[in-house]
């Protein structure tokens, strides 16, 4: 197995890591805008919280390996170009928070379910936890 083909293998990997993690984060967002309980929306944050941890390597992982594949073989062609600038794209805007993120959509949910639970208990004062 030579160098090049580990290195396509490894920019493939990242690649899909990138993509399954943008289309989780996107999932967890809209099942968050659907929680029905509380513990509902615990669940998802959790998740969001977590995927965190994959976005950074996978984007490493595929400017590194696309690196070499370009230096290597792959030669330098518009996509080569076309990709570092849409990496580059993709960390400028994912710094900029989205609205609502995560955490505000979590808590204007949790709001809407307090309120519901305080007017199904006669109007009973419930707190509203903090994520």
């Amino acid at each position: 197995m030579s160098a090049y083909s580990i290195a396509l293998f490894f920019h493939l990997v990242g690649v899909l890591t990138l993509f399954a993690g943008v289309g989780l984060e996107q999932t967890g967002l809209r099942q968050l805008r659907n929680a029905a309980s509380l513990a509902q929306v615990r669940e998802w944050m959790m998740l969001l919280r977590r995927l965190r941890r994959f976005d950074a390597p996978a984007a490493l992982t595929i400017l590194v390996s696309g690196g070499y594949l370009a230096e290597h073989g792959a030669g330098h062609h518009a996509w080569v170009a076309a990709g570092i600038i849409g990496m580059v794209l993709m960390a400028v805007l994912g710094k900029q928070p989205a609205f609502p993120d995560a955490a505000t959509s979590a808590n204007w949910t949790m709001v809407g379910l307090c309120a519901h639970e305080s007017a199904m208990k006669g109007g009973e004062r419930v707190k509203i936890p903090v994520l």
